[in-house]
């Protein structure tokens, strides 16, 4: 009851009564010994004050309780997701805090990547691509955590030519110069794994290879053979989406001529001496188009020039043996293709550079005995020159290939097991680096590889001594799976007291390996993704059982073979001894955790041992850092297991406490065999 209210009472007879109380509930009822005029004045204050202490919700059980002040309930980043399709690309991003009652809350956030080698993020929330690959990206307020997902994956914007354009060659013959070209994104940084196609236009000659895949810098390369026309030629290069660039290069009658007194002073002393002339400036291009044999055997010659011997047109002997010669210019004898007896003997060459003997048609002896490379080998190659990937659907375009050029036309039978050839034999012709294409085709039903093997060498001609023939191993065509390498893994533990000195902890240990080989099919852990049940697992405890499991259920179509290895202390070394890869199973993850830990490991995923142009790294060696599976909140090797909710991306913790800047060890596979 409030404060000094009257209450109204009925008397027997029907006659109301007024009782006064006062707040203490002292009360007086209307009559004799009723309040006196003060006490009525005081009463109505105490009731006029009680309302409105009531109408304010104060004091009390009838009074309301007050609102919470705001607080940071929610944390959002938009947009959630951003794909970079270029190297230094940003994107921005908004971190919107808001409270318990979906109001806007003013607070400030803190950014990460899950990976700053991929996508860097600024205190700002602007993020620039770094490297293929994809992030998380978080902004983090008190224990509200947001996050978005960056993807960098470079796009081809621009093809352009590196070099080898505007060459001089002859007709029909290789130019001296590869053409190389770039692919790189909007940003003006490299592309790799682009396909580039090469595409002489109608009469223009050949290349070799017709497509590859553009390195680490971007490059591709190929060599360019002239049509026989005369005149100005044009060879287009192509990739992605309408990328193209076009090379031209000009089939002359006679390559520009070097001037006598820039060449050798062997050979610059021998030309004067020939053309009868008082001095090399005298020399002209007549008098050297009328030499047709050049002796300069025993002149005590250390080195040759490339274009030595340009201009001697008519030139059909040229005696070099005696001399000291180490080293040859790869266009040497490219201004030389009247050439019929070449003698290189009694030299110190250790080995012939390619494209040694292109264009040298005419050549009917050639001497190479006394040099310390002698017998030189001479690869008779079959070559896949429609891609570079032998397991590729046919059918397939295979051409004979000797790198320094043939010395005589060569003719290898094919022995074609499982498919037909259009023709039963490859030829090439002297002075040729690359013969004409054979079709090759697999049987009608898939039923395993087509091989190709070489049939029965030819014999070395009269008039060639020091070197000999060697054919290529036997090609396995449209099965990727016949296509395979044998690696040795080591893994060298440098993780120490010295290299990581906060707080390292006593029985530092790796757990066992544990890891697959796989395609593109399969992926078991990704910097910026969430962990599996396998890894969180491995990352937490070292058991591999789960890991295994998940590994089995990709076996066979995306998966090969699980890999496994010793548990080992550190710093300490163990080794695989073994692990196979096959073309179409060409990728290894390995990974281990560190131990003690809450959730820490290295390793590494999805790592290529094959490269763009289809062969196998003969060695590679990876550098590891540790890494955050993101399941347990531990900050310290020994911190009590305390579940992350929700699940946080996988992360490196390269430079972030405990550890240093330093790696914790390294991946070291050497091929052993195969490839």
């Amino acid at each position: 009851m409030g404060a000094g209210v009257g209450r109204g009472l009925e008397d027997e007879g029907g006659k109301e009564n007024m009782t006064f109380c006062n707040v203490d509930m002292t009360c007086w009822p209307s009559g004799a010994h009723g309040p006196t005029r003060v006490q009525r004045r005081l009463i109505a204050a105490w009731a006029l004050c009680a309302g409105c202490l009531a109408a304010a919700g104060c004091g009390g059980d009838g009074g309301a309780t007050p609102p919470d002040p705001p607080r940071a309930a929610s944390l959002t980043v938009s947009p959630e997701s951003a794909t970079l399709s270029s190297l230094g690309e940003t994107a921005n991003f908004t971190a919107t805090i808001r409270d318990q009652h979906g109001a806007v809350f003013s607070g400030s956030v803190t950014w990460a990547s899950s990976d700053p080698g991929v996508a860097a993020v600024t205190s700002g929330g602007l993020v620039t691509a770094v490297s293929n690959g994809r992030v998380t990206v978080t902004a983090v307020h008190q224990s509200l955590t947001g996050r978005a997902v960056v993807s960098v994956a470079q796009q081809p914007a621009a093809l352009t030519l590196v070099t080898g354009g505007d060459q001089e060659g002859l007709p029909g013959r290789r130019l001296p110069e590869p053409v190389e070209v770039v692919v790189e994104d909007a940003g003006g940084a490299p592309v790799a794994n682009v396909t580039v196609n090469f595409a002489p236009a109608e009469g223009h000659g050949s290349v070799l290879p017709e497509s590859a895949e553009s390195d680490a810098g971007g490059i591709t390369r190929t060599v360019w053979t002239l049509g026989d026309q005369r005149g100005s030629q044009r060879l287009t290069a192509s990739a992605g989406e309408g990328l193209t660039v076009e090379v031209r290069a000009t089939a002359v009658a006679e390559l520009p001529v070097v001037p006598v007194c820039d060449r050798s002073p062997a050979v610059r002393a021998a030309l004067v001496r020939l053309a009868g002339r008082s001095g090399c400036d005298a020399v002209s291009a007549g008098d050297l188009a009328g030499i047709d044999t050049l002796d300069l055997a025993g002149a005590g010659i250390e080195s040759v020039r490339a274009g030595d011997f340009s201009g001697l047109d008519s030139l059909r002997l040229l005696d070099l043996s005696g001399n000291r010669v180490a080293d040859l210019p790869g266009t040497v004898f490219t201004d030389v293709a009247t050439l019929r007896s070449l003698d290189l003997s009694g030299n110190r060459l250790d080995s012939l550079p390619r494209a040694i003997l292109a264009g040298l048609a005419s050549l009917a002896e050639l001497r190479l005995a006394g040099n310390p490379g002698s017998p030189f080998t001479i690869h008779l190659e079959l070559l896949r020159s429609d891609t570079t990937r032998l397991g590729a659907a046919g059918p397939a375009s295979i051409a004979l290939a000797v790198a320094e050029g043939a010395p005589f036309p060569v003719t290898l039978p094919l022995v074609v097991e499982n498919g037909s050839a259009s023709a039963a034999a490859l030829s090439l012709g002297a002075g040729e680096t690359l013969g004409g294409p054979v079709t090759v085709e697999g049987p009608a039903a898939d039923s395993g590889a087509t091989r190709l093997a070489p049939g029965t060498l030819p014999g070395v001609p009269a008039g060639f001594d020091g070197l000999e023939l060697r054919a290529s191993a036997p090609l396995s065509l449209f099965d990727p799976a016949s296509n395979t390498a044998t690696y040795r893994v080591v893994f060298d533990a440098t993780w120490s007291a010295t290299t990581h000195p906060t707080d390292f902890p006593s029985g530092a240990h790796f757990s066992p390996l544990i890891g697959a080989v796989h395609n593109a099919g399969a992926t078991f852990w990704a910097l910026g993704d969430t962990a599996t049940r396998g890894i969180e697992v491995m990352a937490e405890t070292g058991a591999t059982g789960p890991l295994r499991t998940e590994i089995n259920a990709e076996i066979p179509d995306n998966a090969l073979a699980v890999i496994t290895g010793s548990q080992i202390g550190s710093p300490a070394s163990t080794t695989i001894q073994r692990v196979l890869v096959r073309e179409d199973h060409p990728l290894v993850t390995l990974v281990t955790m560190i131990a003690p830990s809450p959730d820490w490991f290295v390793g590494v995923n999805g790592l290529s041992l094959l490269m763009d142009d289809g062969r196998w790294v003969d060695e590679m060696q990876v550098v590891l850092y540790p890494l955050d599976s993101g399941t347990d909140s531990g900050t310290s090797y020994r911190s009590a297991n305390r579940d992350t909710s929700p699940q946080q991306a996988i992360r490196s913790l390269k430079g972030v406490s405990p550890f240093s800047n330093a790696p914790i060890g390294t991946f070291t596979f050497t091929r052993v065999a195969g490839g």
